[in-house]
């Protein structure tokens, strides 16, 4: 503060002051008023000398001379949350604020209490903390609940409360009792109840009265019985002439007195139904008193919980065994039949049995299984590097393998684990076609020969038909 003009002097003067540190008067030396303070001293400077001195104040000091006793009553009490409550007609409404156990809530009742004005009081209060206590002293008739004080102890340590409550009396002289009471943690999570508030208390639980709330039971001559769950958001009636159920003020399920029918409006979650009949969309969807189901110029669509499957059943499309492609976006068949009853199977697993002896065709594949649940016999290997392989297992062990080699390499025939490959049987024909490559060699012709004279002519003529066989021979391996 540079610049104070204080009230009874001539605003025709402007002073400029010095603000000074906080400073404690005890006694009545300089105010007729015996009340210690801690004070603003502002001093003046002005040319005529003329001392003047202007005192701002703050919190109120009761120092261990003013009261007759002192007691602190429990550890400090801070405020970490705000609860109001008030009781409309038995209806609870309830505003909270901040977090914290029983010890540190600030309970209050306020009919006229909003969001607004219980967000400006936990902006204003959170972290609010004095220290409990009682004190029977002299009194200052000026204070009043509400007033933030300082209490001075007989050690001469500073306790900063609030008066909570005051009752003064005159005796001869101005007394009071003055209390800012906060019950332990304790107290404040188990109270103590005598038998009389007991009472009470069961009394008002466990009666049931017209207009009151008895655990969101209430009953009224208007409405009869009402049960409505404490934040209203589902409500029953009951009465003579009125059945309903709510759910945030809406009829769901009631009574029509004109029609005498029950109405539904919403869900239905049911585990069993026994009699009657159901009838949706005029002869849509019926079901008859026999249990039979009929659907008519319909579409059902049933669909997975994790919305990654389905079934549709068209009457213009057929039926659909579905799944979702979350890649594409679509949905794609599995089995598809349409209106005539044809078809189309799309991945998946089709096999002869669960288990044991079995043909499986899945994943691209097709493969036999023994007794034991082991490939045996046919096998296709259709890896991503072994397309159009095919394979033959003796009891779960490879033996023979049709290996396709791809890109124009041709196809060999492999015994598999020292297994033997035997090629025809006896007395059938065993047919080769084309040249043949031994070890990726060719076999060439022979050159024409004729057996001299050095041998007889029963040996020349063996010689020449061992030499025109061998010719044949490799003419057919050589494909000539």
């Amino acid at each position: 503060m540079d610049w104070l003009i204080d009230s009874n002097v001539n605003e025709g003067y402007p002073y400029l002051a010095d603000l000074c540190e906080p400073q404690k008067f005890d006694r009545p030396n300089l105010f007729e008023e015996p009340v210690p303070y801690y004070l603003w001293v502002i001093k003046d400077r002005r040319n005529d000398g003329y001392p003047f001195i202007h005192f701002q104040f703050s919190i109120p000091v009761i120092t261990n001379k003013d009261y007759i006793k002192l007691q602190r009553q429990n550890q400090n009490k801070v405020i970490t949350k705000i609860v109001s409550t008030y009781n409309f007609n038995g209806d609870d409404v309830t505003f909270q604020r901040g977090e914290g156990d029983e010890h540190s809530t600030l309970k209050i009742s306020n009919p006229f209490m909003t969001n607004e004005i219980m967000n400006d009081l936990y902006k204003e209060l959170y972290g609010l903390e004095y220290v409990p206590y009682a004190m029977q002293w002299r009194s200052y008739p000026y204070l009043e609940p509400g007033d933030q004080i300082i209490i001075e102890d007989q050690k001469g340590e500073c306790l900063q409360s609030y008066i909570m409550q005051n009752k003064m009396t005159f005796k001869g002289g101005l007394r009071a009792d003055t209390k800012a009471p906060a019950p332990s943690q304790q107290q404040s999570e188990f109270k103590h109840k005598g038998t009389l508030t007991q009472k009470v208390e069961n009394l008002q639980k466990t009666t049931l009265r017209e207009g009151k709330d008895y655990y969101g039971v209430r009953t009224s001559r208007e409405f009869g019985l009402k049960i409505k769950r404490e934040d209203g958001a589902s409500e029953v009636v009951l009465n003579s002439d009125r059945l309903e159920f709510l759910a945030n003020g809406e009829k769901k399920l009631y009574f029509d007195i004109e029609e005498e029918l029950y109405k539904f409006t919403g869900k239905m979650i049911a585990s069993m139904f026994e009699g009657g009949s159901i009838n949706i969309g005029e002869g849509t969807f019926e079901v008859n008193e026999d249990g039979k189901v009929v659907i008519k110029s319909a579409d059902v669509t049933i669909t997975r919980a994790d919305g990654k499957a389905r079934v549709v059943i068209s009457e213009a499309s057929g039926m659909k065994f579905q799944k979702y492609n979350d890649i594409s976006a679509v949905w794609e068949d599995s089995i598809a039949l349409d209106a005539n009853g044809e078809g189309v199977v799309t991945g998946g697993l089709i096999r002869t049995s669960k288990d044991g002896r079995r043909v499986e065709v899945s994943n691209n594949q097709i493969r036999c299984y023994n007794d034991y649940g082991e490939l045996n016999g046919f096998a296709t290997n259709n890896t991503s590097g072994q397309f159009g392989d095919w394979e033959f297992y003796d009891n779960g062990k490879l033996v023979f393998r049709v290996y396709n080699a791809t890109s124009g390499q041709g196809v060999t025939l492999l015994p598999e684990n020292g297994a033997s490959l035997v090629v025809g049987s006896h007395g059938n024909v065993l047919g080769l076609h084309g040249y043949i490559s031994i070890n990726g060699n060719a076999i060439s012709s022979l050159s024409t020969k004729i057996a001299g004279g050095t041998y007889g002519a029963n040996e020349q003529e063996m010689l020449q038909e061992i030499y025109d066989k061998l010719q044949e021979l490799i003419d057919a391996i050589n494909d000539n």
